[in-house]
């Protein structure tokens, strides 16, 4: 099996996972960006409020990636509002994860990512999601097993 990894992060920590990810798994990353920053924590926090009372996303930037080499798919977000970012899901909507193993590795501070999962697997139709990780300062999931179980996968 082949693995990519699909993530977007505002502020880092979210990518310094999808990093350690990559290197323990060999899988090249695709980093989803808004056209327009999120900016500072609390600039971040107004707009992504602001974008959810009006049931808009904002526009990405990123290039849908041809997915069909890989069977597995990590895809990383911090946890925005208890859920995806709306801009992720938007994206992910467009790739073509048919048939695909999703993996979900989620940042957060206090949130656990369990909320977040009916919404990636909306956004993630036809796939298969499985071995969900999550990394907050309140609750980590042990990366050590985690990856022991995810390397089962024969990735």
């Amino acid at each position: 099996m082949k693995a990519a990894i699909l993530y977007c992060s505002n502020k880092g920590t979210t990518e310094k996972l999808a990093q350690k990810i990559s290197r323990d798994f060999s899988a090249p990353m695709v980093k989803v960006e808004p056209e327009e920053a999120y900016g500072s924590f609390f600039a971040a926090v107004a707009r992504v409020a602001k974008e959810k009372r009006a049931q808009v996303s904002a526009a990405v930037k990123t290039e849908v990636p041809d997915l069909k080499e890989y069977d597995t798919v990590f895809v990383g977000y911090p946890i925005w509002y208890g859920t995806v970012p709306a801009f992720m899901k938007e994206f992910l909507g467009r790739c073509d994860l048919q048939g695909k193993t999703v993996i979900p590795f989620a940042t957060s501070s206090a949130t656990h990512m369990r909320g977040s999962l009916p919404d990636l697997e909306s956004a993630c139709e036809g796939a298969l999601i499985r071995y969900p990780f999550n990394y907050s300062v309140l609750s980590r999931d042990d990366y050590g097993s985690w990856k022991e179980q995810v390397g089962g996968l024969d990735i």
